[in-house]
């Protein structure tokens, strides 16, 4: 018998990827300021107002004024970090192998603390001043001897920080409180991109989240605009003077019959699908909206080149936003649909959580998990509400913690507390809010018992993120290819009993058969285990996979296993490994 005990974290090959993660997550501050950027970035980050205050700030004058006319505080000097920066921390990046790469057509969605949303544009945010996008951390209202205000103190209207401030919108409508979390979404993933020699778009389609969809043929009838231009790009050095003549982009969509709303995006594209993307904030909020235009003639000429409409955004710094030979402009509206989503928290150590999980955890709007993983993951799920812990609601630990009831109550009494976490989490999911359930390892493998709430919940509410099972960390801790010899048999202890033809299998075939939560069966089930395998079979028990400091690895023979596990104090958080790729096992191998 030999036996390994690690003091590092177990399994490089698992974790080395996940560890990127934590790069910027060791300050602390008072979790209800922090915040989440996620989505279709590199580096997914969690921080804290004292993250955002250790970086170059800047300050900006903004008017505290609706569209509707509403004054909070009139003007107001903000003070805070450029959202740019800190999205060039997170390192916004498509999907490897993407076809159309630009990030040009991707949407920024800032929510806060009360799940308010607004949406922005890459090209606003990225592609601009700094200045124009921040999450301001202070504000001084613009009068004689005023005093900053912070995160708790100051003006006579209270401001909750981080707050959103675009600087260069007429209204403040999409400026907003308490921000907690920014997601970067790849709307048009689904769409494909065909670069062509010569287009031909002898129209242009209006489609989408719109009243009055149209084919836009001609701009006769509609109030014509012109406007001069002094454009980079297109593989030129020097700059070029243009004037184009066309109609408002705003009178187009207001044509379309669009709903005003701050979660609505335009996708303008092209006849090969090169695209961009323009939020509803640039084209009705800033001033520069109103020169957006679409055009069908460049110095008093006709388009002729392929396309009979061009998209012409006058003011941007370059030219990747212009659209020629505009075949659709599609109205969007990026309001996420509530959802329920089961995320793998790991099998062990807080490092093997995965950048997928980070990011469906900041899309919450409420969390279900133990005491236990709300500590573990307090970074991440900050000041959103615990519904529940999921553990009493399973049948063997409702029964241990009531020993008393007799069998017929307890099962009664068990359904009414099911009945009543259900409707509290259909209740949330019906007013528009998403929650997280927490699951230990994978939650399509031996999960701890949360499929009962899905009679409470529909199909497509249901979105599964999967994680790093005790299967997968058991396995890196013997260090072995569990499935060498083709097959690996996974199981739990009532299923080898109901079933001995898997255990005569796996010996048959020379499988590796793997046993959770079967420390406690073990000497039920070592009857059918001799009757297959010699007593010299190579055994091999994980003690606690995934815990750094606690996991432990036996190696043994199927005849010792049973003194072994009986000395073990533990017997349920544990993997147990008979035959198939386990022969020939190297004893005394340790991890440093």
């Amino acid at each position: 018998m030999a036996t390994i005990k690690r003091k590092t974290l177990m399994g490089k090959k698992l974790s080395f990827t996940l560890t990127l993660v934590f790069i910027l997550f060791a300050s602390s501050s008072a979790l209800w300021a922090d915040i989440s950027i996620t989505g279709t970035v590199q580096q997914p980050l969690i921080l804290s107002l004292r993250d955002l205050e250790n970086h170059q700030s800047l300050t900006v004058r903004f008017s505290e004024i609706t569209a509707e006319g509403h004054s909070s505080r009139g003007e107001v000097y903000y003070r805070g970090v450029p959202l740019k920066a800190l999205l060039e921390m997170a390192c916004i990046d498509k999907e490897a192998g993407a076809d159309f790469s630009k990030p040009i057509d991707l949407a920024i969605l800032v929510k806060n603390k009360a799940g308010i949303q607004v949406v922005l544009s890459w090209g606003e945010v990225m592609d601009r001043n700094p200045s124009e996008v921040i999450l301001a951390l202070s504000a001084t209202k613009n009068a004689p001897n005023a005093k900053a205000e912070t995160g708790s103190e100051g003006l006579e209207h209270q401001t909750g920080f981080p707050k959103l401030v675009i600087a260069s919108d007429m209204y403040a409508d999409r400026s907003l409180n308490d921000v907690r979390s920014i997601e970067v979404l790849n709307v048009t993933s689904k769409l494909s991109f065909t670069k062509a020699k010569t287009l031909s778009a002898p129209e242009t389609v209006f489609t989408g989240a719109i009243k009055n969809p149209f084919t836009l043929k001609d701009l006769s009838g509609f109030h014509r605009v012109e406007t001069e231009v002094r454009q980079w790009g297109g593989g030129k050095e020097n700059q070029s003077l243009k004037k184009f003549s066309g109609v408002p982009l705003r009178t187009l969509l207001d044509k379309a019959g669009i709903a005003h709303d701050t979660n609505t995006v335009f996708l303008i594209s092209a006849a090969d699908g090169y695209r961009c993307l323009f939020s509803y904030g640039e084209v009705y909020m800033n001033l520069l909206g109103e020169r957006i235009i679409i055009a069908d003639t460049l110095d008093n000429r006709p388009l002729d080149k392929g396309g009979k409409f061009e998209f012409v955004a006058p003011d941007e710094p370059s030219s990747g936003r212009w659209i020629k030979s505009v075949s659709k402009i599609e109205v969007m509206k990026l309001k996420p649909a509530p959802a329920f989503y089961i995320i793998s928290a790991g099998c062990g150590d807080a490092s093997l959580i995965t950048l997928d999980a980070v990011s469906y955890m900041a899309k919450a709007d409420a969390v279900i998990c133990s005491d236990d993983l709300k500590k573990r993951f307090s970074r991440f799920i900050g000041d959103k509400p615990v519904l529940f812990d999921v553990m009493p609601y399973i049948e063997k630990v409702f029964k241990k913690n009531n020993p008393k009831l007799p069998s017929e109550e307890r099962s009664k009494l068990l359904k009414e507390k099911k009945d009543k976490a259900g409707a509290m989490v259909r209740e949330l999911l019906n007013k528009g809010q998403s929650i997280a359930f927490l699951e230990y390892g994978d939650p399509t493998l031996f999960t701890t018992g949360i499929w009962w709430i899905r009679k409470y919940l529909k199909d497509e509410e249901i979105k599964i993120v999967p994680g790093v099972s005790s299967f997968n960390g058991a396995n890196a801790a013997i260090a072995k290819d569990t499935t060498c010899k083709g097959a690996v048999i996974l199981s739990a202890p009532w299923a080898l009993k109901s079933n001995e033809g898997l255990i005569k299998s796996a010996a048959e075939q020379g499988a590796t058969l793997a046993l959770f939560m079967g420390l406690e069966d073990l000497p039920n089930l070592m009857p059918l285990f001799q009757k297959y395998y010699a007593d010299t079979a190579p055994v091999a028990v994980v003690y606690y996979a995934g815990y750094a400091e606690k996991e432990k690895v036996i190696r043994t023979t199927l005849k010792e296993v049973p003194k072994i596990v009986a000395k073990e104090p533990e017997k349920f958080m544990g993997v147990l490994y008979i035959g198939g790729c386990l022969e020939n096992d190297v004893k005394g191998y340790h991890f440093n």
